[in-house]
């Protein structure tokens, strides 16, 4: 089982974005804070579709782009997935 972390953010008068560090140009979008999570858990599995799976950014650096870069609303979830569900 693998992991990776996502960082959730709501700019004023935005959508939520969801961003996964470890796997390049990942990034979601959407007006319900439910929805952008359910497509965080999802976005690993579509995003690499077979693909070798990048290695996971670790937590303190994640934490360091999200403090750096992202809006003070930020939040880090945990995608969890299974290799073979990135097969499917």
């Amino acid at each position: 089982m693998g992991e990776y972390f996502a960082l959730v953010d709501q700019g004023q008068d935005s959508a939520y974005g969801l961003w996964l560090p470890s796997v390049e140009g990942k990034f979601s979008a959407d007006d319900d804070k439910i929805r952008i999570l359910a497509n965080g858990t999802d976005a690993p599995l579509v995003h690499l579709g077979g693909f070798e799976a990048p290695p996971s950014t670790d937590i303190t650096e994640v934490k360091r782009i999200a403090k750096k870069e992202l809006a003070a609303a930020t939040y880090i979830i945990s995608v969890h997935y299974d290799r073979c569900d990135l097969d499917r």
